[in-house]
């Protein structure tokens, strides 16, 4: 009877397992069917990861990925959310790793850069493969279709004249040059979002960590992710690419231009990252804490992006870190 009992009590702990797994898989779904939202949709991911076991938190991505991907062939849906939800499930796997491994916030934020960069590196090679023509006249034709329907759907905007009307014409009139567009600049778009999608999980997981701390032993917090510091040899590519970006019209071409400014955003999110601590530790210094000292690092992210990233760039020689610190106890002792 005692026997019988356990059973009874094994079967309702794996019942509810199954449903928390569940609601955390259609949770991770939602939030890429959301739109905006699916950058925060590796985070149920890592949940699974943390709470659970690294077997079914594979489970859960590739029936999710395996759903999504029926649902796109059933209903025709874009299957651009079976390619997002791929990339969070991706996304949930090194951060999970991260944890998991004991491994501090910097070194997963570089591994996860070398995983997404050699993703660039495949995606190139594939669009090599393929044929750039063959590529270009795909994305060509659908573009042409999406301006169309542009043009039906502010037919009367256009019609009634102004500079916005005619900036959106403007915008609007070559294909070609929109596409070409698009390919100078898919590598670095897809880098950055991906690691700044990374980057923001790892911080919201972190936040959370009351949640799976139980059952998962973590010696960093929060505060190891924002002293994040670029490792010292990023500063080689760093030259290369300003160097590129400077003189590489007369090596390689137009190419040469190109080449660098990517590899300036693939680095400069890593500096970006930098700099955000920095900026953290600044208001920190002045006093400014909670929800504001949030809100003015989230419009700064947003505004002063590039102003971040700089500042990320020159804390690697000038230490301002260090500086803030002796200010702090140079203060203090005054005091």
């Amino acid at each position: 009877m005692l026997s019988f009992g356990v059973n009874i009590d094994t079967s309702s702990s794996f019942s509810l397992e199954l449903r928390r797994i569940f609601f955390l898989g259609i949770l991770s779904m939602l939030l890429i069917l959301m739109g905006p939202t699916g950058v925060f949709a590796p985070i149920p991911l890592v949940y699974i990861f943390l709470l659970y076991s690294k077997s079914k938190g594979v489970v859960t991505g590739v029936v999710g990925f395996s759903v999504l991907l029926i649902l796109t062939i059933i209903f025709k849906l874009t299957p651009l959310l079976s390619v997002v939800f791929l990339l969070s499930f991706v996304n949930a796997i090194l951060i999970a790793n991260t944890i998991l491994k004991g491994l501090s916030p910097d070194r997963g934020l570089v591994i996860a850069g070398m995983v997404f960069f050699i993703m660039v590196l495949v995606g190139v090679g594939s669009y090599l493969v393929i044929g750039p023509d063959l590529v270009k006249g795909e994305l060509t034709r659908i573009v042409t279709g999406f301006i169309e329907q542009i043009k039906k759907e502010n037919a009367d905007f256009i019609s009634q004249g102004g500079d916005d009307a005619r900036l959106l014409q403007d915008l609007l009139k070559d294909p070609k040059i929109l596409v070409d567009n698009f390919l100078n600049w898919a590598c670095a778009a897809f880098f950055s979002i991906l690691m700044f999608g990374h980057w923001l999980c790892l911080i919201i997981v972190l936040r959370s960590s009351l949640v799976w701390k139980k059952k998962r032993a973590y010696d960093f917090t929060i505060r190891h992710l924002i002293s994040f510091k670029a490792p010292e040899f990023f500063v080689w590519p760093l030259i290369m690419a300003l160097c590129l970006v400077l003189v590489g019209e007369y090596i390689l071409g137009a190419a040469g231009v190109v080449l660098g400014m990517n590899l300036l955003y693939f680095l400069g999110v890593f500096y970006f990252i930098q700099g955000v601590g920095v900026y953290y530790d600044v208001l920190q210094m002045i006093g400014i804490r909670g929800g504001f000292r949030s809100l003015l690092v989230i419009l700064a992210a947003i505004i002063a992006y590039r102003v971040l990233a700089i500042i990320g760039v020159f804390d690697q020689w000038i230490n301002f870190r260090q500086r803030i610190k002796n200010f702090k106890k140079n203060k203090g002792d005054n005091l």
